[in-house]
């Protein structure tokens, strides 16, 4: 820890698992597990957009539609779109507000990547933004120039935050696959403990706390 160095009978890591065996360790570690869920691991990425707007909408779940003008990001092309609707719940909005969410599942972690490493990241928020306002204004006039926020986080934010791998929640379960589980502990060196959401697909927050 900087220049201090401690002592201990064990180590729980409970950094993200496949982001901790890529950056904690100088010398790479080589139990076999680790190198299978390196090699196995499907991640789930999504980017995840709430809307913030300054009028009443029907509070129930707003169905999925098709787009007249679809909306395009990423090297996408998504043709419909559903919100989650949080009207009139306390504490969600304001009285009279709305506040929306909705999900692009997807591995656009590289596009986000690079449109950082190359300056555009906000940029390609804000266009996306301004699809996603439009589509709303479209099917439900009462938004237009009522919408206050459009919050957008992207893969890179989900690992900014949490420090997750590939900017991933959780891992993939494919059709037909069994469930994973790893020993979560290091057969190599003597009270070394992982702890995470990886240790167990598909992962998610329960897997984490348990």
């Amino acid at each position: 820890l900087a220049n201090e160095a401690l002592t201990a009978d064990s180590v729980i890591v409970t950094q993200e698992t496949i982001a901790a065996i890529d950056q904690l360790f100088d010398v790479p570690l080589d139990d076999e597990w680790l190198a299978v869920l390196r090699d196995k691991t499907e991640p789930v990425v999504c980017t995840f957009i709430g809307v913030g707007i300054r009028a009443e909408f029907p509070q129930m779940p707003i169905p999925t539609w098709d787009l007249k003008e679809p909306i395009l990001y990423a090297g996408k092309t998504i043709n419909e779109i559903g919100f989650h609707n949080y009207s009139g719940l306390e504490g969600y909005a304001h009285k009279g507000c709305t506040t929306l969410t909705t999900t692009f599942t997807g591995d656009t972690y590289p596009f986000w990547k690079k449109a950082k490493e190359e300056g555009r990241y906000e940029d390609e928020k804000r266009i996306l933004s301004d699809q996603i306002s439009r589509v709303i204004c479209d099917k439900y006039p009462q938004a237009k120039g009522n919408i206050e926020v459009i919050d957008t986080a992207t893969p890179l934010t989900y690992e900014r935050y949490t420090g997750a791998y590939h900017g991933s929640w959780m891992s993939i379960t494919g059709l037909g696959k069994k469930m994973r589980t790893y020993p979560g502990f290091s057969k190599k060196i003597r009270g070394l403990y992982f702890a995470g959401h990886r240790l167990m697909t598909p992962g998610g927050l329960p897997v984490a706390l348990y």
